[in-house]
C-alpha cells in the first residue's frame, strides 16, 4: 500500500470523529462571525504529519477564535509516548521524491468534504472553505457552503 492509499484509509477510520468535531464547532460559532476556515497545517518537515483546524473570520479575530478554541481541532494527531495518536502515516522526507504536503492537503481536503453533507450545519448559514495552509495542495482553497 502506498502512502497515499494507507492516509486515505487512516482518514476514512476517523470520520466519525471528525464528524463529531465539526458537529460541536457548528454549536459553538459565534455570532459575529462572517466565514469559516477549515486549515490543513503540514509538517514544515514534509514527513506526512499534520493537522485540521478551524478558524473564524470576521471582527476581532482573536475574541471569535478565542470562543471556539476547545472544539476547534478536527483532527490533531500527537506523538504521545513515542507513538502517534491518532495514528497517521509518516514517511522520511529524503527517502521520497513525493510532494507530501500536497498528497496530505488533497487526502484530508477530499476526506473533509466526503463527510461534509454529513455535518449538522442548520445552525450555522456562513461560507465553509477548505485551505492547504502555507499554499499546499492542489485542490485547495476547496468551497464547502
Amino acid at each position: 500500500m502506498n502512502f497515499e492509499e494507507e492516509l486515505k484509509e487512516v482518514l476514512e477510520k476517523n470520520s466519525q470523529n471528525a464528524l463529531n468535531a465539526l458537529n460541536t464547532l457548528f454549536k459553538n460559532i459565534p455570532a459575529k462571525a462572517t466565514e469559516i476556515d477549515i486549515n490543513i497545517f503540514t509538517s514544515q518537515d514534509g514527513d506526512g504529519f499534520f493537522s485540521i483546524r478551524a478558524d473564524l473570520n470576521g471582527p476581532d479575530l482573536y475574541v471569535l477564535n478565542k470562543e471556539i478554541k476547545d472544539c476547534a481541532d478536527i483532527f490533531d494527531p500527537r506523538i504521545i509516548d513515542g507513538e502517534i495518536i491518532p495514528y497517521v502515516p509518516t514517511v522520511d522526507p529524503f527517502d521520497t521524491e513525493l510532494e507530501i504536503n500536497d498528497i496530505v492537503v488533497d487526502c484530508a481536503a477530499a476526506w473533509i468534504a466526503s463527510i461534509w453533507p454529513k455535518v449538522n450545519k442548520q445552525s450555522c448559514q456562513l461560507p465553509v472553505s477548505i485551505i492547504g495552509h502555507d499554499e499546499y495542495g492542489t485542490t485547495t482553497p476547496l468551497t464547502l457552503q
